[in-house]
């Protein structure tokens, strides 16, 4: 009954009552509503709370399935950049090792040129203490020959004595053989040795030539020099004689004038 007239007063369906119950169902219909509203009220909020759980779950859900998404990413992009830090060291490995290699190639060959300039230097060194050898050689050869010569001066003079051949003395006030000319490249030895000049070896000539008018047992004071790497004997009249006691020219102005045949 009371919901009937409630309803009436709400919808303005019923009839109007008395100023009484008019009020009382007033109050009880506004006490009603408000329950009403309030209980709008609660089902709006557990709707918007039930709306907002959902939301947060498909957020929640969003969000992982984002953060998965981002960890696949990190995840190749960490494995493309292992990737390359592998082939960029493989590469400086490998040019590190080309580079050693190439150092070691320099270094052996630097090697082997050292080892041959010790080789050439070596064999310069033989080279040159042959050349030294031979001309120490050659040096005592040549003493040898000088002190032979000298030997047999002394010989012939000896022998000039037992068979008492005078010997001509160089004349006193004579000049000694002057030294070459300044500049002249010849060099000249001169070494007194006496040595005897028979007739018989004076008469042999040089080049067809006529030998010296000598006495019989005139005999000829001379000096051993040396020019242009060959001895001669030179008497103190400036007379050029070679070792087989023959006349081949004169002593000027420090060198050996060669008469012509």
């Amino acid at each position: 009954m009371e919901r009937a007239v409630l309803d009436g007063v709400i919808q303005g369906s019923a009839s109007p009552d008395p100023p009484a119950v008019d009020a009382k169902a007033s109050a009880k219909a506004a006490k009603l509503s408000e329950k009403e509203a309030l209980k709008a009220a609660k089902l709006s909020e557990k709707e918007a709370l039930k709306v907002a759980k959902r939301d947060a779950a498909d957020a929640a859900k969003v969000a992982k399935r984002e953060a998965a998404d981002a960890a696949k990413v990190a995840k190749a992009e960490a494995k493309t950049l292992a990737k390359e830090a592998a082939k960029v060291a493989k590469m400086e490995a490998a040019l590190a090792a080309k580079v050693a290699k190439a150092e070691a190639k320099e270094a052996l060959k630097a090697e082997k040129e050292a080892l041959k300039a010790a080789a050439l230097a070596e064999k310069k060194l033989a080279k040159e203490a042959d050349k030294e050898a031979k001309r120490d050689a050659k040096e005592a050869a040549k003493l040898a020959k000088k002190e032979e010569k000298r030997l047999a001066a002394i010989a012939a003079r000896a022998e000039a004595k037992a068979s008492k051949v005078p010997r001509a003395k160089k004349a006193q006030g004579t000049e000694s053989p002057k030294a070459p000319a300044e500049g002249k490249k010849t060099k000249t030895v001169v070494e007194p040795v006496e040595v005897v000049l028979n007739r018989e070896d004076l008469d042999q000539g040089v080049r067809g030539a006529e030998p010296p008018a000598l006495e019989e047992e005139e005999c000829i004071e001379v000096e051993e020099i040396e020019w242009k790497g060959r001895s001669y004997l030179l008497s103190a009249d400036n007379t050029v004689y070679d070792d087989g006691h023959n006349e081949v020219g004169k002593w000027s102005n420090g060198q050996v004038i060669l008469q012509e045949a």
